[in-house]
């Protein structure tokens, strides 16, 4: 709601950071990407992409119940330890209070119902990436990583970029994108064509 907006935009912190910028390490505040694409890595391999409009919660809204997962507290400090984040294209965050967004999710239906939206929009695309990525061939991975690129406006990625999307080599990619180009060219921006590789 309008209301809720402007309770978040009132207390919110904006802050861009130039392509790759790499984060590491857990956020201490919710944030919401608005604008750009960032790659989320779990030991230097890909594990979801950020598009704008995603929400991320902190380890502070874990519910109870996560604690009956058979992890550690060493383990899951090794998991965080894993993660970064890293800005594909220049990106553009806000960073929202912890204490407002809490009290937005036990009073807001409208808040709670928007952020699981998202959550389950994250969960679907996260999903969707890891089979692409880790279950099909390297022709379908970078196929997928064209087609989610181009969904959000994110064009003229560079052979090293969709590489490192769609966690192949440069080599292969070239060679793809060249096979894209003859079987599929309405996949391609001019510009992923017009770098040397």
């Amino acid at each position: 709601k309008p209301e809720t907006r402007e309770r978040l935009c009132a207390r919110c912190m904006i802050s861009t950071l130039a392509e790759g910028t790499s984060l590491k390490g857990k956020f201490k505040h919710p944030m919401i990407l608005l604008d750009g694409l960032l790659s989320v890595r779990f030991f230097d391999r890909p594990n979801t992409i950020l598009v704008p409009g995603d929400m991320t919660l902190t380890p502070d809204f874990t519910p109870p119940a996560a604690a009956d997962i058979v992890l550690t507290e060493a383990e899951w400090a090794d998991y965080y330890a894993g993660q970064s984040h890293h800005c594909v294209t220049p990106i553009t965050l806000a960073y929202l209070p912890t204490d407002l967004v809490k009290e937005l999710l036990e009073t807001s239906v409208d808040f709670t119902r928007a952020v699981l939206d998202r959550y389950l929009f994250i969960q679907t695309q996260f999903s969707l990436y890891q089979a692409y990525l880790y279950h099909y061939n390297a022709y379908e991975a970078v196929r997928y990583v064209l087609r989610l690129t181009r969904a959000h406006g994110v064009t003229g990625l560079t052979h090293a970029q969709i590489a490192y999307l769609s966690g192949r080599n440069r080599t292969t990619v070239t060679k793809i994108l060249h096979e894209i180009a003859l079987a599929e060219p309405e996949l391609l921006a001019e510009e992923v064509l017009s770098y040397p590789e």
